[in-house]
């Protein structure tokens, strides 16, 4: 276990760790269009950190378009107001 360990440290001490793979920010085709058809929209979203933008990704996950339409009229004055979906209980 010890050999184990030392042969970590000295991996780490090389630089030789493996840094996590980054996750692309993938906007489904509906969000953009959405984000096209309003400026103000666009402008807001795109103040928000890659980590404000991942977070209301949640849309993407519904099944139904009506679903995915109904989450995004709730999010749109958040994003607005340049708010994530977790900063409205902050």
């Amino acid at each position: 276990m010890l050999a184990y360990i030392n042969k970590a440290i000295a991996v780490e001490t090389a630089g030789l760790g493996l840094a996590p793979a980054k996750k692309e920010l993938v906007m489904p085709q509906y969000f953009r269009k959405q984000l096209d058809a309003s400026e103000a929209l666009k402008i807001a979203f795109g103040a928000f950190t890659l980590t404000g933008k991942k977070s209301l990704q949640n849309v993407a996950e519904a099944k139904q378009d009506k679903t995915k339409l109904a989450r995004f009229e709730k999010i749109k004055p958040l994003i607005l107001a340049g708010k994530g979906l977790n900063d409205k209980y902050r």
